[in-house]
């Protein structure tokens, strides 16, 4: 009976994270305590779901904070969690470059950039149409370096450029 009573709670319970409108306020939240809405208080897939939404308010405000928010998130993140950054980053990367690198030329650490590559390696070497996804992403590279003149944008396209080149 309890193993029951366990079983209905669970499956019952509600994402407490799903009412939680993405906002100005809410982003500046996530950046001071991103450990708030990742804690062990939250069911994974509530947080997964979470972070999907934070995901794609950032590329759909085109707004820097919540690049923030999703890169403060990255750092402190583990576990079920840190295995879903690689999308997460190369969304940003593909649909939310301009902010990411932003973000990214006034920060000494930006974790969300780590996450890039892995997700390239993975599709170029297991996805069946890896090697025309990956001539895609080495001309968006070339677009992208076109656009930013940047030193340190430069220098991490150079290099992702020249991982995905030798595939290692």
């Amino acid at each position: 009976m309890f193993i029951l009573c366990f079983l209905i709670n669970f499956i019952s319970a509600e994402c407490d994270l799903h009412p939680i409108v993405l906002n100005d306020y809410v982003v500046s939240d996530i950046i001071r305590n991103p450990k708030k809405f990742i804690n062990n208080d939250h069911d994974d897939e509530c947080v997964l779901d979470f972070m999907h939404r934070l995901s794609k308010k950032a590329i759909s405000s085109k707004e820097i904070d919540y690049v923030r928010a999703l890169d403060a998130i990255c750092q402190v993140s583990d576990g079920y969690l840190s295995e879903s950054f690689p999308s997460y980053s190369f969304d940003q990367f593909l649909k939310n470059s301009d902010c990411l690198f932003s973000y990214f030329e006034n920060n000494s650490t930006v974790c969300l950039m780590d996450y890039i590559y892995p997700f390239i390696y993975n599709r170029v070497n297991y996805d069946s149409e890896g090697e025309e996804f990956k001539k895609r992403i080495l001309d968006r590279i070339n677009q992208y370096k076109k656009n930013h003149n940047s030193s340190k944008t430069l220098l991490f396209l150079n290099n992702l450029q020249e991982q995905i080149t030798t595939n290692e």
